[in-house]
């Protein structure tokens, strides 16, 4: 809300128009301050046993050795897939390397918390880079839709779409499908209100060509 009030005071909205990368501070930045600052939260007033974090590690390590496999294989894509599973699971060889080291001598939430988060660096650069490419196509398609469609209409589900990316996986399963479910209902809302008013403008157009 304090950047939406910043950007309205100095009348710079849809200043990512001229300059593509402004939308990560503008917008996915704040989502996954908001995102992480909830989870780290509702995590330290509800612990859990270490059950949960032997489960995540489990089916990062099933998908990360098949989708080795399958970039052995050749099947296309899968080494993007493969990226985000195989840097979170150095957590806890990093840990071991620095309990050796003596940098670590007991393992805490904070800990685990900050050594994952240096895991997910390299995952965070390659995303960042695929969301770049992205917005530096849609961000020249949503100056040439006219005025029709806001382009912020645009722009913020892709924003969303990009900081879930990161995010969704300290939600739990179950809550995570709502939040999957909600997302594409939203989309599919949205989508056809847009439809509906392209074409409503479609029709006044082709009425004010006739004669």
């Amino acid at each position: 809300m304090l950047i939406i009030v910043i950007l309205v005071a100095f009348d710079m909205v849809m200043c990512w128009y001229s300059f593509p990368e402004l939308v990560f501070p503008l917008y996915i930045f704040p989502m996954l301050i908001a995102g992480c600052s909830t989870h780290a939260t509702i995590a330290h007033l509800h612990k859990k046993l270490n059950a949960e974090m032997v489960h995540f590690d489990g089916v990062l390590l099933l998908f990360a050795i098949l989708l080795a496999y399958s970039t052995y294989l050749g099947i296309a894509s899968a080494f993007f897939l493969l990226i985000h599973a195989f840097f979170p699971l150095l957590r806890d060889p990093l840990i071991y390397l620095l309990g050796k080291m003596g940098l670590i001598t007991r393992v805490t939430p904070r800990c685990l918390l900050f050594t994952q988060l240096l895991c997910t660096v390299p995952v965070m650069v390659f995303d960042a880079y695929a969301a770049m490419l992205l917005f530096d196509f849609f961000v020249p398609v949503t100056g040439r839709m006219g005025v029709s469609i806001n382009p912020e209409y645009v722009m913020m589900p892709l924003s969303l779409f990009v900081a879930l990316s990161f995010v969704l996986y300290t939600v739990c399963r179950t809550e995570c499908s709502i939040a999957i479910f909600a997302f594409l209902l939203f989309g599919k809302i949205d989508g056809s209100r847009e439809e509906r008013v392209r074409d409503k403008n479609f029709k006044l157009s082709s009425l004010a060509l006739q004669p």
